[in-house]
């Protein structure tokens, strides 16, 4: 493995942080139905904390998948994922029922299993009322397409052999797999009413958002290349983004973050890129701000229920900061109440000898 790449050092988990509160703050704004059309909203919405996510995701699942056996790989991601979100739901649910959204019933048990399996995009109209009409905890689509890119990439590794494919033909799967996603992307944006069933569960598909976990895997399997472009190089990928923003800024160009268009994903390119490059760059940032603390999975799960409590209790716009507070005080009451004793298990569980795999075979 390639020393950069074994070294854990690197900056991912400050940066999803970043990514996290990006995504609370822009929800909070947007449900209070404050702040619009300001510099600032118009500044972060040009960082979509999700693609930024979805990618880095591609990149260490990628990663993640080459360095385990098939069985540990599962282990591994269920762990990651399933018991903190097991926490978050039940919480969930009994704020709904404290609240008097929810009574005990069968559409409460629907919800659970479907927060519970790969089906979180769901809700029952009954507790729609806790979030104006929406999911009780809107954010956790994502974890549904998370948990489908870790089956679809589990399956297409083994029913392809991937750890035994030389590199140009794992390059050439993925570019197709990117193309397919674009073209599912756009056609559905194109030709399908937004309000629809059919629409909505093809938005909820990582067939619609693969393609940028599609980025992060080919950014992994060209990292003995790419670290050349993107290692120690953040300030110069960064004076190029400010350059483009300052460009969108000032044209009123619309960049679109979930909906295809060419140039929406020449921009989220661009930003990918600076991405990994701030990964990569700043030896022990990361370490040094946040040390081997990672809340943003916390942080995010919880984010949008905290958010929803204090809008129904009239807090007002001016405690904005109370309830970024919030949410990151559950974010950190989840990584040491719950999430880091599950990932020292993930931990121990057994490698795959680097003498297995070489970075440049692939």
């Amino acid at each position: 493995m390639d020393a950069l790449l074994a070294n854990r050092n690197n900056n991912f988990n400050l940066i999803r942080l970043l990514a996290c509160l990006q995504v609370m703050v822009l929800h909070t704004y947007n449900l209070y139905d404050v702040g619009e059309n300001t510099l600032f909203l118009d500044v972060l919405w040009l960082f979509p904390g999700v693609i930024i996510f979805f990618s880095i995701s591609g990149f260490l699942i990628a990663k993640s998948f080459d360095y385990s056996s098939p069985n540990s790989f599962c282990r591994k991601r269920i762990l990651r994922i399933f018991p903190a979100l097991t926490v978050n739901v039940f919480v969930t649910c009994l704020l709904l029922l404290y609240l008097g959204y929810a009574t005990l019933n069968s559409d409460l048990l629907k919800f659970v299993l479907a927060q519970l399996t790969i089906f979180q995009f769901y809700t029952p109209e009954s507790l729609k009322g806790f979030a104006q009409g929406h999911h009780p905890n809107g954010a956790l689509w994502t974890i549904s397409v998370e948990l489908q890119f870790y089956a679809l990439y589990f399956a297409f590794a083994r029913l392809l052999s991937w750890k035994k494919r030389d590199l140009f033909f794992k390059n050439s799967l993925v570019v197709v797999l990117i193309i397919l996603s674009c073209t599912i992307n756009y056609l559905a944006n194109r030709f399908l009413d937004g309000s629809t069933i059919t629409y909505k569960l093809i938005f909820n598909s990582v067939f619609y958002n693969f393609s940028f976990f599609g980025v992060g895997i080919l950014f992994y399997l060209n990292f003995s290349r790419a670290k050349k472009l993107f290692a120690n190089t953040f300030s110069i990928w960064a004076t190029a983004l400010v350059a483009i923003i300052c460009m969108i800024v000032y044209t009123n160009t619309s960049i679109s973050r979930y909906s295809y268009n060419h140039l929406s994903f020449a921009y989220l390119l661009l930003l990918i890129f600076t991405v990994f490059s701030l990964a990569f760059s700043f030896k022990n940032l990361s370490n040094n701000i946040l040390g081997n603390i990672d809340i943003s999975y916390g942080t995010y799960i919880y984010h949008v229920v905290i958010i929803h409590v204090f809008y129904n209790s009239g807090v007002s716009p001016n405690y904005f900061l109370l309830i970024y507070a919030a949410s990151i005080l559950c974010g950190t009451l989840s990584w040491f109440g719950i999430e880091q004793y599950f990932l020292r298990k993930k931990d121990k569980l057994p490698p795959i000898s680097p003498k297995a795999i070489s970075p440049n075979k692939k």
